[in-house]
């Protein structure tokens, strides 16, 4: 797998995500990109316990969410995660589609800093992280 394969993970949205006019909240598009995010993450071993072995964490430093078109109760979406960069932080982009409409739904990225157990901020990104991801081309 190379670092720019991305990662599939689909769910259909729970009655319990939608607003009285059956549309997903915004803030749970969030939630969405953090279910692929994960599963990116886990496949470059990179998963919680992963950071606790090697004596590191991992924080969100900025997120970012275009809306492009609604989703709403049932619609099944494809969440689509890969890194997009590895300098001083870890940057992800998103993109989920409705399947049942085939249609974008929203575009995003979040950008990560790696700290000790401390929470202090590490100024790069440690080796043993840059192995598991791989070479950016």
């Amino acid at each position: 797998m190379t670092t720019r394969t991305p990662i599939y993970v689909h769910f259909e949205v729970p009655f319990h995500d939608v607003d009285r006019a059956n549309i997903v909240w915004h803030g749970h598009y969030l939630r969405y990109f953090e279910f692929a995010r994960t599963a990116l993450m886990r496949a470059h071993r990179l998963d919680v316990d992963d950071f606790i072995d090697l004596g590191l964490g991992l924080v969100v430093s900025e997120s970012r969410c275009r809306h492009v078109s609604p989703a709403r109760y049932a619609d099944v979406l494809r969440i689509e995660a890969r890194f997009e960069a590895v300098t001083h932080q870890i940057v992800v982009g998103y993109l989920i589609v409705n399947e049942t409409s085939g249609k974008v739904v929203a575009r995003g990225r979040t950008s990560m800093v790696c700290v000790n157990f401390d929470l202090d901020l590490l100024p790069k990104v440690p080796a043993e992280i840059l192995d598991r991801i791989g070479k950016l081309p």
